[in-house]
C-alpha cells in the first residue's frame, strides 16, 4: 500500500516508518524544508517537502496515496495561543481531508487518551466523557470531530503516555531526567495510576489497523498494565542509581506553586504548570478491549521490563536537566514581589528547626493543611524522603 506519513521525523514517526517498510508498504513522508530526516532510511522512502498552508503542496503529495497516517501535532501549549495550537493540531488534518482523493482507503489519526475526563472511574473506555481541560485537548477533539464529520474512512487512536528509546521530551523522559537531581517532586501521595504505552506497541497497533476495513472507530491504545507514579519513580531512581529522594508536595500547595512559577522570567515552560500538575496527579487506566477486538491489539511491553533500556537511552541524550532546587533564590524573590499570595522559601536547616512555626503559620490560613518537609538528618534508607509534622 502507498502510505503518506506526516510528522515522520518525530519520535513516533521515526519508529513507525522503518516498520512500515518491513511490512512491504511504500512510504512517502511530507516534511518542512528545514526538517531533519537523518534518522529515517532516506534511500527507501520518498521525501516531499512543502507546507500544509500550500494547497498545491498538499494536493500534490496526496496523489497516488492509498492511506495517510497523520502524526503531526504538539502537546506543549506553553507560550502558544489557541490559534497557534489549532494551526499545528487541526489545520493540517483539515487540509488532508480537503485534498485527499475520494479513492483514499484510510486516514489514520493520532489523538490522545488525555482528552477524557480523568476524574471519572477507571478503566476509561471510548464512550466515556471527554473534558476540555486545556487547549491541547480542545484541539485534539476538534480534529477528531472534523475527521468524523468528513466522508473519509478513518481510524482514530487515543494512546496513553507514549515512551521508549528516542523520546527526549515526553513524560517518562522528563521524569528520568528530573530523577537525576536531588529531589523528585510528586504531587500528592503518588499512588495515582498512569497507563503508558511503549512505542513498539503503539507502532504495532497502527500497522495492524492499516488495510482493515475501517469502521470509523476511535480506539484506546495503552500498555499491558498501569503503574503508580510512586512505583515508576522508585524504579527510575533504583535503575539509574540516582541519589534523588522523593518529595511529596501536598495538593493544596499546588495552586500556589503554579501561581509562583508563572511569573518566572523564562521563555521555557515552567517546572510547575496546570497541565503538568494535571498529567502527573490524575489517576487513570484505559480500557483497550475495542482495539483488541478490531485490530487484534495485544500490547507486549511492560514498562518495568523496558525501563532500564529507556533510562540508558534517555541519559545519553545531551538535554539540559531542569530542577526546582537549581532555581536561583533571586528569581523566586522577584516572583514573590509580583504576586499577592504569600509563600515561604526556607533553607533546609532553617526548616528543620522551625517547622512548628511554619506549621502554625500555614494552618492559620489553611486549617486542614498537612506540612511535609525533607530533612537529611531524619532520612532513613529505603523510606520516602517525606515526613509529616504534627503540632
Amino acid at each position: 500500500m502507498n502510505i503518506l506519513v506526516t510528522g515522520a521525523t518525530g519520535f513516533i514517526g521515526s519508529h513507525l516508518v522503518p516498520e512500515l517498510l518491513k511490512n512491504n508498504h511504500k512510504v512517502t513522508i511530507f516534511t518542512r524544508e528545514d526538517s531533519d530526516t537523518s534518522a529515517l532510511p532516506a534511500s527507501r522512502i520518498v521525501v516531499k517537502q512543502g507546507s500544509f498552508s500550500s494547497e498545491e503542496d498538499v494536493a500534490s503529495v496526496l496523489k497516488g496515496i492509498d492511506a495517510v497516517i497523520h502524526l503531526v501535532g504538539t502537546w506543549n501549549t506553553w507560550g502558544k495561543s489557541s490559534r497557534d495550537i489549532w494551526n499545528i493540531n487541526v489545520f493540517p488534518l483539515q487540509q488532508i481531508i480537503r485534498y485527499t482523493p475520494k479513492t483514499i482507503k484510510q486516514i489514520l489519526f493520532l489523538s490522545s487518551a488525555h482528552v477524557y475526563d480523568l476524574t471519572q472511574p477507571s478503566p476509561i473506555s471510548e464512550t466515556d466523557k471527554t473534558k476540555l481541560w486545556n487547549q491541547y485537548v480542545s484541539s485534539k477533539l476538534d480534529a477528531e470531530r472534523i475527521l468524523k464529520e468528513s466522508t473519509r474512512p478513518h481510524t482514530i487512536f487515543r494512546p496513553g503516555i507514549v515512551y521508549g528509546e528516542g523520546d527526549v521530551k515526553g513524560f517518562v523522559a522528563n521524569l528520568i531526567k528530573t530523577a537525576q537531581g536531588r529531589f523528585v517532586f510528586i504531587p500528592g501521595s503518588g499512588n495515582n495510576f498512569i497507563h503508558p504505552v511503549h512505542i513498539n506497541d503503539l507502532v504495532a497497533a497502527i500497522i495492524s489497523a492499516i488495510g482493515r476495513k475501517p469502521a470509523n472507530e476511535i480506539m484506546n491504545i495503552a500498555g499491558p498494565e498501569p503503574v503508580t507514579l510512586n512505583d515508576l519513580v522508585n524504579n527510575i531512581i533504583s535503575l539509574s542509581q540516582s541519589p534523588a529522594q522523593k518529595l511529596h508536595v501536598p495538593k493544596f500547595l499546588l495552586p500556589l506553586a503554579i501561581n509562583i512559577f508563572k511569573y518566572f522570567p523564562s521563555s521555557k515552560e515552567p517546572l510547575v504548570t496546570p497541565d503538568r500538575v494535571h498529567i502527573s496527579s490524575a489517576s487513570r487506566t484505559f480500557d483497550c478491549s475495542l482495539a483488541q477486538r478490531l485490530i487484534s491489539f495485544s500490547p507486549a511491553v511492560k514498562i518495568q521490563d523496558e525501563l532500564s533500556n529507556v533510562i540508558n537511552a534517555t541519559l545519553k541524550e545531551k538535554t539540559p536537566l531542569r530542577n526546582i532546587l537549581a532555581t536561583p533564590l533571586g528569581i523566586i524573590q522577584k516572583a514573590a514581589e509580583r504576586i499577592q499570595t504569600p509563600f515561604f522559601v526556607f533553607d533546609e536547616q532553617v526548616l528543620i528547626h522551625n517547622y512548628q512555626k511554619l506549621f502554625r503559620a500555614v494552618t492559620a490560613h489553611y486549617p486542614t493543611a498537612t506540612i511535609y518537609y525533607s530533612a537529611k538528618t531524619n532520612y532513613e534508607p529505603g523510606k520516602d524522603f517525606v515526613y509529616r509534622c504534627l503540632d
